[in-house]
This record gives C-alpha cells, structure tokens and sequence, in this order.
C-alpha cells in the first residue's frame, strides 16, 4: 500500500517508472475501469520511452490476440534479446500476425531454442515443422521435440514415446515413456502394457506392472485398458481372471467394440464352454472375418456345432466340412514349418475322424470318406483302421478290409476281431460262410478288455 501511494505520488510528478508500476498494479483490479485507467498510464509511459512499458504493452496486446500491436510495441523493447519471455512472445506475433514473417519468427524462435534452451520455442517449432504443406520437415520436427523434452518439459517425451508406437520402434518408444515417467497418461501406460507383449520385447511382468498402473489412473472405464489386462491375464494361464477383464472390456465399450471378441471366443474355447465360444466365434467371423490360422479348437468348435447341431447350432453338414476342411489346411500348412515334435496331431485326427463320418453317410461320397479315415488308419490309428475296414466293406474291398481289421485287432481293438467275425459268419471273407473262424474271432474279441 505505501509502494502504491509512493508510486502515485511521484508519478503525478511525471516520473515514468511509478507510472508504469501503478499501470501494472491496477491491471490486478477486478473493476474494468481501474483497469482501463491502469492502460492508459502504461501507454503514458511508454509514450515517454519508458523501456519496460513496451515489452507489458506488447505481452498484454499478445494475450488478446492483437498480434500486429503487439509486433510494434515489442520492436520498441531494446532489451528484447536479454529478455526470454518476451523474445518468445515476439517470435510468436511475428507467426500469428496477419501478414506472418515466417522467416524471422523462425529464426527467433531458433535463437530461443538454442541459446534460451526455452521449451516452449521448441515445442512451437515442432508444430511448424510437424504441419503439413511446404514447411513440413519431420526430421527436424523430431529434433525439436527431442529439445523440448531435454528442456525440462517431460510432456515432450511422453509425444515422442507415442510417436515411436505408432511407428512400431518398440525400443525408442519405451526410452522416451521412461523419461516422462510418472507424468505419463494412462494411455501411456497401456501402450507399454502393449508393447511388452510383443514378441521384439516381450515382457510379461512389465507389460503387467505398466497395465496395472493404467487401471488404477484412470477415471473412466478405459477398454483399451481392460482387454490389455485380459490378453495378459491368458497369457499367463490364468483364463478366468482373462475372461473377467474381457468381459469389462466388452461392457464398457459398449454396442460398436468388438476387439474383445476374438479373445472371448479363445477363452471359452479354453475353458470347454462351446455354447458361449460358438456365440464369439459367430461375432468374431462378422466383424473380423475367417477364423485365424492355427485356431484348430475354434475350428473343430464350428464343425462339430454344425456336424452335430449342438452349441445352439442347426445341424449343417455342409458347414461342417468347411471348418473341418480349414483344420485340414491350416494343419497341412504347419506340418511343412514346424518339427514333428511340435504338431499335434489330434487336431488333424478328429478333423478326419469327423470328415469320414460325414462322407461314410453316403454311398456317393464313400471314397472321401476312407481318404479321411486311412489318412490316419496308415499311420496304426485304432479307431481309424476299424472305420476305414467298415468303408472297403461297404464298397465290396474285403481284403483291405480285413487287412485293417486284423492291424486294429493287433493292437487291442475288439471291435476289429467282433467284426472279423461277421465276416467270416456272412461268408464275406472267402465267398462261403465259415463259422469256425467267425467263433475263433469271438473268442479272440472275448479275451481282449
């Protein structure tokens, strides 16, 4: 109060500096007419050649926007040079004005960046550069992001970590998001929870360090964040935990998300519950297509739903054939890149089993019915020979018949001696019906559990 009075006292005297501090002081006045007054004794000053009244004049007239005024009065701030803020501010004008001077505001704002070291010039050329058109260079938008952040503004890193995301440089990006850290975003958190369950970095335990953070920060259910923790909740076996999430992602993304649904279908599939897998997997074919290769469960899911017309499925054996034949396929083309010890071959066995049993309904399609059945009879499959020796009967080849059925019976099977059996019973086997061998063939079957 008494620096006031003083100020008032003396600037009544002409002197300039009071006049420019009582100028200053009023603009804190909630009453515009003080305010207004307060201008005018700046302008008053200024009118004097006071030095500092250029500089508020031109930072006032910034803040409305009067970009060209504000261009005049800081030309007349000799001390702009030495005077950071202030020479930021001119750069900008010299931008914003109606007839930019792209030239000299680049120029500044450079000047400010490498002796000033001030971030906000670094970030304002960064958008400059970053901008389409003619003046977009990304090279030197990056390295005055890069500058930003080496600045002190932590913001700038966490930009530079997303734009490495994007760009599939796993490596930068997690250098840059370790700078901003803590002040990183949920989303941040998420796209490291992403990139540490990828291959080129895999990281279980990070990718569910930084995906539990992300869902503690954020305030509003986040699905991004949720299906995040559900795919590594699967991936470390823990399946239940993996649909929980999952099924969060689902509901708070409301009717048009759909990225959940391709794993909801491999979690039900995991768990055996084939009503609800075959619903994902139906969501999954309309929103992303065909199955992906290698999914043999959720193959083998859609064929028997519509072989057997369970699953809340009508039987179709035409759709059937189709997943099973993609189990054929997708099976085929692993056996040419993955080592026999890596193939499991019960995907392809009861693809086959149930290929044949479609094809042995028809006395048409009973060809294709023993390709499928020996495809596996050939390599001493059981239940595969019995089946295959049923097809050559009913197509009248009686000696591979018996050929696989005494195979089968090599191995324990009484089904392949019972049907020996008949055989020799009904005279199929020599032309003439031979009961002492078709005895001999019960006994045997009688031995076997």
């Amino acid at each position: 109060m008494k620096s006031m009075l003083l100020w008032t006292i003396t600037a009544s005297h002409g002197k300039l500096s009071s006049l420019h501090k009582l100028g200053i002081a009023y603009q804190h006045s909630d009453d515009e007419t003080v305010k207004e007054a307060g201008l005018e004794m700046i302008k008053k000053a200024y009118d004097g050649k006071y030095p500092l009244s250029s500089c508020v004049l031109g930072v006032m007239n910034y803040k409305k926007g009067k970009y060209d005024i504000a261009c005049d009065y800081f030309e007349n701030y000799q001390n702009i040079r030495n005077d950071k803020d202030a020479y930021y501010l001119y750069a900008c004008c010299l931008l914003d004005k109606s007839t930019p001077d792209v030239h000299n505001g680049i120029r500044i704002l450079d000047f400010c960046v490498q002796s000033n070291h001030d971030p906000r010039a670094a970030r304002r050329l960064y958008d400059f550069y970053n901008a389409g058109g003619k003046n977009h260079d990304e090279a030197k938008a990056l390295s005055y992001k890069k500058l930003q952040g080496d600045f002190g503004d932590k913001h700038a890193y966490e930009d530079l970590g997303v734009y490495y995301y994007v760009n599939n440089d796993y490596s930068s990006a997690v250098d840059y998001f370790k700078k901003a850290m803590p002040d990183l975003l949920d989303i941040s958190y998420v796209m490291l929870g992403k990139m540490f369950i990828d291959d080129r970095i895999k990281n279980l335990e990070l990718a569910e360090k930084y995906t539990k953070i992300a869902l503690d920060m954020m305030t509003d259910p986040m699905p991004e964040a949720f299906l995040l923790a559900g795919k590594i909740a699967c991936m470390n076996d823990n399946t239940q935990e993996g649909l929980d999430y999952l099924l969060k992602a689902e509901r708070c993304g409301g009717p048009d998300y759909h990225d959940a649904i391709p794993y909801l279908m491999v979690c039900y599939t995991v768990q055996k519950d084939y009503n609800n897998a075959f619903k994902y997997i139906k969501r999954s074919e309309k929103y992303f297509g065909e199955i992906p290769q290698g999914l043999f469960q959720e193959l083998l899911v859609m064929g028997d739903a519509y072989h057997l017309g369970v699953y809340g499925a009508e039987k179709n054996d035409s759709l059937a054939i189709k997943y099973y034949k993609r189990v054929e396929t997708d099976f085929d083309a692993k056996s040419k890149n993955d080592s026999l010890e890596q193939i499991d071959f019960s995907y392809a066995y009861r693809a086959y089993n149930s290929l044949g049993d479609i094809y042995f309904q028809n006395d048409a399609t009973l060809a294709d019915a023993l390709y499928y059945y020996s495809e596996f009879a050939e390599v001493g499959v059981e239940e595969a020979m019995v089946k295959a020796a049923k097809v050559c009967v009913r197509m009248g080849k009686i000696i591979d018949a018996v050929d696989y059925l005494t195979k089968a019976y090599g191995k324990g099977s009484k089904e392949a001696a019972l049907c020996l059996s008949n055989l020799y019973l009904e005279g199929r086997v020599t032309g003439r019906k031979n009961k002492k061998m078709a005895k001999q063939w019960i006994q045997k079957a009688e031995q076997l559990k």
